[in-house]
């Protein structure tokens, strides 16, 4: 009898022990990022404050992993706080998100890095075959299903963007964003403006930090050039493309004393967000694409008519722009940062930027490649 209650405090030591060193190792790779496949990272930063270190650039990446081929793997990446957010105010009862388990902290990364090609709910567009600047972003969904407060989102979006259709409610934390698209206050040029993105989902993304999501590397930083380049016509809905945007709006068919019709065009006015609405024309602030027009002349009990054939009381566009187009092209001396560089219109960029920055070839220029941070 002794001998068997010996046999069974001894494994019973031995199976708690082992699971302490368990549970203790999945805490550790857990807290420290670890990457299935890849392992725990060795974080680094880049020293940028005398401002003559351009930061970790494609070269210096390729001189890292050629220390040990194979074994070594460095994913360069920025960090994101204050460009992107969610709709609304950042803190308090009525913010969609709720800071108690972090902040809402991104992260730019190139599409080969291994938090980005982890498995999503969707093919991802961040790629060699994918559009210039992908609209596509990577969700943690663990961390925002405890943080996103779909009744606030939808609320500040209403606010926002009248015309705007949303998922309908329903009883899941993330019923709100059912639609694979979320929508998030952007940084561009000297304001602010609400993109949607795709959405592909990771259960919880590894790092030593709560990351709530992931842009591509390359979106990230067009948002960042229009900061440095106001004038620059990046149109986000294109991806890339030369897309169209809507800059004056043509009235049908409305009587000067018509006191409802000049209701609804000063409420499309203010969904426009801003809009100088005379008897046969409504000037836009800023350039809209045409789906956010078309919601909102149907939130204003309006509707935007092809030019061809308008009816009564009917909008058409008579005034548009065209944004500017990036192209990518192959380089490989960017093999570490996808292989593929981002060309830009020079006649966009100011003087200023260009003589600090780079000269331009045939009209373009590449966007320079360096970051700030990087995973080993």
């Amino acid at each position: 009898m002794l001998s068997i209650l010996l046999c069974l405090t001894s494994f019973l030591t031995l199976f708690l022990w082992g699971t302490r060193e368990g549970l203790l190792g999945q805490f550790i790779n857990v807290s420290l990022g670890k990457v299935e496949g890849y392992g725990v990272p060795v974080w680094v930063l880049s020293n940028i404050g005398d401002g003559r270190n351009p930061g970790i650039d494609c070269e210096l990446t390729a001189r890292l992993e050629a220390l040990d081929p194979g074994l070594i793997h460095v994913f360069p990446f920025r960090r994101i706080e204050g460009d992107v957010g969610l709709p609304g105010p950042p803190k308090g009862e009525t913010a969609a998100w709720s800071d108690q388990y972090g902040s809402f902290y991104g992260r730019a990364v190139w599409p080969h890095d291994p938090l980005w090609t982890s498995p999503g709910e969707a093919a991802s567009q961040n790629g060699e075959d994918g559009p210039a600047v992908p609209l596509e972003v990577v969700l943690n969904r663990k961390l925002l299903e405890q943080s996103l407060r779909c009744d606030a989102y939808r609320a500040a979006l209403r606010g926002l963007y009248p015309g705007l259709t949303l998922p309908e409610e329903g009883q899941d934390a993330l019923e709100c964003l059912s639609n694979g698209r979320i929508w998030l206050d952007v940084r561009l040029g000297r304001g602010r403006r609400l993109v949607s993105f795709r959405i592909r989902w990771n259960d919880q993304i590894p790092s030593m930090e709560s990351v709530a999501f992931l842009l591509p590397m390359r979106t990230y930083q067009v948002i960042e050039l229009t900061q440095s380049n106001p004038g620059i016509r990046y149109f986000p809905e294109g991806e890339g493309e030369a897309s169209e945007r809507i800059a004056e709006l043509a009235v049908w068919g409305f009587a000067g004393g018509d006191v409802s019709g000049r209701r609804r065009l000063d409420a499309l006015a203010r969904c426009l967000g801003g809009a100088v609405v005379g008897t046969t024309h409504v000037s836009l602030e800023q350039p809209r694409p045409r789906a956010a027009a078309e919601a909102c002349a149907e939130a204003s009990e309006l509707r935007l008519a092809e030019r061809s054939a308008p009816g009564p009381k009917d909008l058409t566009v008579s005034s548009f722009v065209t944004g500017e187009l990036f192209r990518l092209e192959p380089s490989p001396e960017l093999q570490e940062c996808g292989g593929r560089r981002l060309l830009i219109p020079c006649a966009s960029l100011s003087q200023r930027w260009r003589e600090q920055n780079l000269d331009c070839d045939e009209n373009n220029v590449a966007l320079a490649d360096s970051t700030a941070t990087l995973g080993v």
